[in-house]
């Protein structure tokens, strides 16, 4: 297998090409998830790429605490089916910040995700947490 995997990564054309593909693979991924974090008017972090997302999702919180932003968790997951890295479970200084990771999951599960992720905070928003 390592013999394998030499002989591939000695193929400079190869490993062009496939760099090449994964930045394409991942700008594309990043810019579906920060298209709708814009138009949902919620805060993150800028890049031109990468794995992940930080979103700022304080204002959608129950109260600005650790518990609020477990309880935003659980409705995004319980509400939306979605599973966002909540602050706390990253060492955040403070509560209400998410990781979305935009390339574990396919282009059409990523629109799926996104469109979750629409359909919760606009649920929020609307309704306030009496009725989430």
């Amino acid at each position: 297998m390592q013999l394998i995997a030499a002989a591939v990564l000695q193929d400079d054309e190869w490993v062009q090409s496939f760099l090449a593909q994964s930045r394409e693979i991942l700008k594309r991924a990043h810019d579906k998830v920060a298209v709708a974090l814009t138009a949902l008017q919620l805060p993150f972090q800028k890049a031109s790429a990468g794995l992940f997302i930080y979103v700022d999702m304080v204002e959608l919180l129950p109260e600005y605490s650790w518990e609020g932003e477990e309880a935003l968790t659980e409705v995004l997951f319980n509400e939306g089916g979605i599973v966002l890295t909540p602050g706390r479970a990253q060492f955040s200084s403070t509560p209400g910040s998410f990781r979305i990771c935009t390339v574990w999951n396919s282009e059409e599960a990523m629109d799926v995700a996104v469109e979750r992720i629409k359909k919760v905070v606009s649920r929020v928003r609307e309704r306030g947490w009496v009725q989430v």
